[in-house]
């Protein structure tokens, strides 16, 4: 289980940098295809969801995610998933891209 931090807070499953998913799906451009928008009916979600998961002790509360990735030509591809022991995601450009992403020599 990696440790992950997304600093983007336009995503419903972002609060204050914590992500609630527990398994998070990267794309073979290293975007975080477990990305939604924000919008006035889901804002508050991720709030609800991560106090929860603090309360029940389950892996969020750790920020500890399964990475499933699908991005081959990074460094940390490990057949289907990352093997980074901490994955940033970051905005970029209308979508939330993996930062740990680092090309194989």
């Amino acid at each position: 289980m990696q440790k992950l931090k997304c600093t983007e807070n336009g995503c419903v499953h972002n609060y204050c940098k914590h992500c609630v998913k527990d398994v998070v799906q990267i794309s073979r451009d290293a975007c975080c295809d477990s990305f939604d928008l924000k919008g006035p009916k889901n804002e508050n979600n991720a709030k609800s969801e991560f106090e929860f998961a603090c309360e029940c002790g389950l892996g969020t509360r750790e920020d500890n995610h399964h990475i499933l990735c699908n991005e081959e030509n990074c460094n940390y591809w490990n057949f289907g998933e990352c093997s980074s022991h901490q994955v940033k995601i970051q905005g970029r450009m209308n979508e939330a891209k993996c930062a740990t992403y680092t090309p194989k020599k």
